[in-house]
């Protein structure tokens, strides 16, 4: 009776540690990912706000309503830098 207990004892304690196991292993895929989620927010964040200034400065001391017609002027080695990383 005590070695059929102490044997079933040990597959318990062996699936404890697997699950463990695995549970740590989904923990820092789960770290991995949520770094990464926020890290290609923090690109989004960054290219709307590139794309905000440029917007600002083709419209700032503008006397005129319409825009059409002006160039924009954007720092393309910049803009290939984030859309870059976005993939």
């Amino acid at each position: 009776m005590i070695g059929f207990l102490e044997k079933n004892l040990e597959n318990v304690e062996k699936k404890l540690a697997k699950q463990q196991n695995d549970y740590d292993i989904l923990k820092n895929e789960n770290q991995f990912l949520q770094k990464k989620i926020e890290s290609k927010s923090d690109k989004f964040v960054n290219l709307a706000t590139m794309l905000s200034e440029a917007y600002e400065k083709l419209t700032k001391d503008d006397t005129e309503k319409d825009v059409v017609g002006k160039t924009l002027e954007l720092d393309l080695t910049e803009m290939f830098f984030f859309v870059n990383f976005l993939h």
